[in-house]
This record gives C-alpha cells, structure tokens and sequence, in this order.
C-alpha cells in the first residue's frame, strides 16, 4: 500500500462520505486524527469566523498548506489537529473543511462537541 498524506486521508474520508460509502460516525476518527490549517494573525493569534445570518457562525480549515493558500493568499496560519481543533473552537462556532473542493464538509457545533470527548492521539 503506497503512503498517503494525513490530508489526503481525510480528503479521502470526505469524498467516500459525500458518495454515501461512509457514515459520519467512521469520518469523525479521521477527522480528529488528520491534521488541518487555517487563517490567523501574527499580532494575535485568533480564529477567523464567518457569521452566515441563519446558518449560524463558521470557520475554515484545510487539509493542507496549499489548499488554505488557495482559498486566503499568503497569510499567517495556525496548524492542529481535528480533535484540538474540536475542543479550541467556540462553543457556537462549526468547521468547514476544504471549503472550496468536492469534497468540502460542513461540522456544525454539535458535531465538534461529540468529536471533542474524543480522546487525542497522544492520549491513547
């Protein structure tokens, strides 16, 4: 089996859930393993949320450096897990994953909070 980038597994875990060839419930362990970037400040560190009127607020990730550069230009980033990314996102606020491609995938709050009772990788 030839080696796969973690953000290929998870572009991958994506695809396989958008064709209905996995449940949420199989994507979320990839999601919290996989490793994923988004927009920050070097002055101050934050998170960059969209508050979509009744959709509710969001944030995007990507599975790589070159995806976040598409989507935001050169720009300062943080890098985490899914699984911190989980547990560091305000309570109110979803991901979006690789917003931009096929296999994009929303995670509202709700989701985050389950993923966040995950254990981590070095906590296993």
């Amino acid at each position: 089996m030839g080696s796969v980038s973690v953000g290929g597994e998870v572009a991958e875990a994506a695809r396989r859930l958008h064709a209905d060839e996995c449940s949420l419930a199989e994507f979320l362990p990839v999601f919290a393993a996989g490793f994923f970037y988004t927009r920050t400040s070097a002055e101050s560190p934050k998170l960059f949320v969209a508050d979509v009127s009744s959709q509710g607020c969001w944030a995007c990730v990507f599975t790589t450096k070159q995806r976040l550069a598409s989507h935001a230009g050169e720009c300062d980033y943080l890098g985490l897990s899914g699984g911190e990314f989980a547990r560091f996102v305000p309570a109110d606020v979803g991901l979006v994953i690789d917003v931009e491609d096929e296999h994009a995938v929303s995670l509202p709050p709700s989701v985050l909070a389950e993923v966040a009772t995950m254990p981590l990788a070095e906590e296993e």
